[in-house]
């Protein structure tokens, strides 16, 4: 159709023509396709391999190698090692010097001459201990109650009592007095596992101790041919610390009970009245109610287990009162005798503070108990004693052996020195000894 054709049927035709091409937009198009395929290659990458990764180790982790250290090369043979059934661990001893760090190691452990010797000791330190539990015996302590519903019971606390002596008309053994305190009724278990009853004798308030005495009427003759009384030994001197010793009775709060140890300390001592006594300290671990005897290597009693010494910190190690400083009260309880009582607590003068401090040789007045025939006729703290009667005192041992000699109810002058202006001024007391309660 013609232009004028077109011009009279009145429609406009248009033409439409194709946009130029725009080179810089298709190179950014194709740049981006191209960065993002990169991405998306990279992270399959990853996820690959760590999926791979979790595979392997999840489901695929090889059989771990036995490591074997042995003593010596035979052990583990080279067939072993390349086989991967063993590893052997080998130390290049010209990087270690001169000596191997192995027989370092194995030169610590005692030899079978050494262990057999030590066997021997322990061995021969048992059958000790076998030998002297003969001298303690079960004491059992029976109180009677009644509960809510006014029904009857019986409790008992048991103990260790240590046989002293046999004066033909009983038995004494010897027992702390926290054990039978308040009972109704005291029983011993003799070697025939009968049990027979015991009565208190005596009582040392200072230590804590009591005799108790068995009739012998009621002990089987053969049966008192068993019981053997305590042989007692010293424990006095610098060298106890140190010494081996054995536990016995039951100082692990079951009677036959027994445990070895050494004894760490002998210094500390612990004032009474009118009376001091050391305490030997063990690394033997044992109940807080444990009771019996510290022997030593020759069957000797030693030491009194008593827990009541321990200190802060240390109640399952045993202590014990030392010997020597006891025994004269346990004489004194087993002839049933008193105790003579000032009542005055004191330490010794030594030289070096004598020295130093310008004090008088004799015993330190540290305390002085209430109501006692000391503050009754005005002796003070810090007061020196040096002579009772006419004794000497030049340490608080001379002042025990006087009052140990002493008897209740006899009159005895205690010299003083007592510190004053410009020195020391003596003075004297005449003093009635009571008895210790």
């Amino acid at each position: 159709m013609s232009k004028n054709e077109q011009d009279k049927n009145g429609f406009i035709t248009e033409h439409i023509k194709p946009k130029p091409l725009d080179k810089k937009d298709l190179f950014t198009r194709m740049g981006l396709a191209v960065l993002l395929g990169v991405l998306f290659g990279l992270v399959a990458a990853l996820a690959y391999t760590a999926g791979v990764y979790h595979l392997e180790n999840t489901y695929f982790q090889p059989k771990p190698e036995q490591v074997v250290i042995s003593n010596s090369e035979s052990d583990v043979s080279q067939t072993d090692i390349e086989s991967g059934e063993g590893v052997e661990i080998k130390i290049d001893q010209s990087e270690l010097g001169k000596e191997s760090i192995v027989s370092d190691v194995t030169d610590t452990f005692p030899s079978d001459e050494e262990s057999e010797k030590l066997e021997q000791l322990y061995g021969g330190a048992y059958r000790m201990a076998q030998s002297v539990a003969r001298s303690l015996l079960p004491v059992s302590a029976i109180s009677s109650d009644a509960d809510w519903f006014t029904e009857e019971y019986e409790s008992s606390k048991q103990g260790s009592g240590l046989v002293i002596a046999d004066n033909r008309r009983e038995l004494l053994i010897l027992i702390e007095k926290s054990i039978i305190e308040n009972a109704d009724e005291i029983r011993v278990t003799l070697p025939d596992d009968t049990r027979v009853k015991a009565v208190e004798k005596k009582y040392d308030p200072n230590i804590g101790f009591s005799i108790i005495g068995v009739e012998l009427s009621d002990i089987k003759a053969e049966t008192r041919k068993k019981i053997v009384p305590a042989t007692m030994g010293v424990s006095t001197g610098s060298r106890l610390t140190g010494k081996p010793v054995v536990a016995v009775g039951s100082p692990l709060g079951e009677f036959d009970s027994f445990s070895y140890g050494i004894i760490t300390s002998s210094t500390r001592s612990i004032q009474m009245r009118d009376k001091s006594v050391h305490v030997l300290t063990t690394n033997i671990y044992g109940s807080k109610n444990g009771s019996g005897i510290l022997v030593d290597l020759k069957g000797e009693t030693v030491g009194l287990i008593t827990q009541d010494a321990s200190e802060s910190g240390a109640e399952n190690l045993i202590t014990a009162y030392g010997i020597s400083d006891i025994k004269n009260s346990i004489e004194r309880m087993s002839n049933g005798q008193d105790r003579a009582y000032l009542g005055i607590y004191g330490v010794d003068v030594t030289p070096e503070v004598n020295e130093s401090l310008s004090i008088p040789l004799g015993v330190y007045v540290t305390k002085v108990e209430v109501g006692s025939p000391a503050m009754d006729v005005g002796i003070q703290t810090g007061d020196v004693i040096t002579m009772v009667g006419t004794s000497e005192v030049e340490s608080f041992t001379d002042y025990e052996n006087v009052m140990n000699k002493s008897q209740p109810g006899d009159d005895a002058v205690v010299t003083i020195l007592r510190a004053s202006r410009g020195g020391y001024v003596e003075m004297t007391f005449d003093v009635k000894l009571a008895t210790l309660k």
